[in-house]
């Protein structure tokens, strides 16, 4: 077992204020061309993913919760490209 203090790494911190950050501009009222509340869940959801990723990585200290935290974030890429594509 590893020690019980959860560690967010530098990407960890990042994506969750760019997840804030673009949670704050969702609901601001000039902009409403899509589902706010269903877009607001989604990021919900990715960061408590995120919260759980850092905690079972620092709590189950393993070559497989280390790998999944060091690389969960090339997986959302894809979903940040989408968003910010022009």
């Amino acid at each position: 077992m590893g020690t019980d203090k959860m560690k967010l790494f530098p990407a960890d911190k990042i994506i969750i204020v760019y997840l804030l950050i673009t949670a704050f501009v969702m609901i601001l009222p000039s902009v409403k061309d899509f589902n706010v509340g269903s877009g607001l869940l989604i990021k919900a959801l990715f960061v408590t993913g995120i919260f759980l990723i850092a905690y079972f990585d620092s709590k189950y200290k393993s070559k497989t919760s280390s790998f999944i935290h060091l690389f969960y974030p090339l997986t959302l890429l894809g979903y940040f490209y989408g968003e910010t594509a022009l």
